[in-house]
């Protein structure tokens, strides 16, 4: 049986692909709960923070002690625009105390699931939410 390929071209993507093709990732969990693949992306450190480049794509799982060490901690060191995709869990996000940073001048788009719609419309995020 032959199974045509030509979806691949128009593949709907969506946030749990950010694994695949994220430039640098912080995972929750060592290993996706639910997952038998392991992401190539190295893991974003302070080391390698003054390494990323023009428009990084960074993978953070969506959990409240990896949102704050990226916001609190490595956040302040990036000096390059970057596009963040939150994935892996079924929390809200950007949550309401990561709101603000909805108005990153360095952040050119923030992917994710479950918007919580009141902290994107307060933070007038509406344009890099998606």
């Amino acid at each position: 049986v032959a199974i045509s390929l030509d979806q691949d071209d128009n593949k709907i993507m969506n946030t749990l692909a950010g694994l695949d093709f994220a430039d640098t990732i912080i995972r929750h969990y060592e290993h996706g709960r639910n997952l038998h693949f392991h992401s190539k992306a190295p893991y974003l450190t302070e080391d390698l923070v003054p390494c990323l480049q023009n428009g990084t794509i960074i993978q953070l799982d969506n959990h409240n002690k990896v949102l704050s060490y990226f916001f609190d901690k490595l956040r302040a060191e990036i000096k390059v625009p970057y596009l963040l995709i939150t994935s892996q869990s079924d929390g809200d996000n950007p949550w309401f105390h990561y709101g603000e940073h909805l108005s990153d001048d360095l952040l050119m788009k923030w992917y994710g699931t479950n918007p919580d719609l009141e902290t994107v419309d307060k933070y007038n995020g509406t344009l890099k939410f998606e």
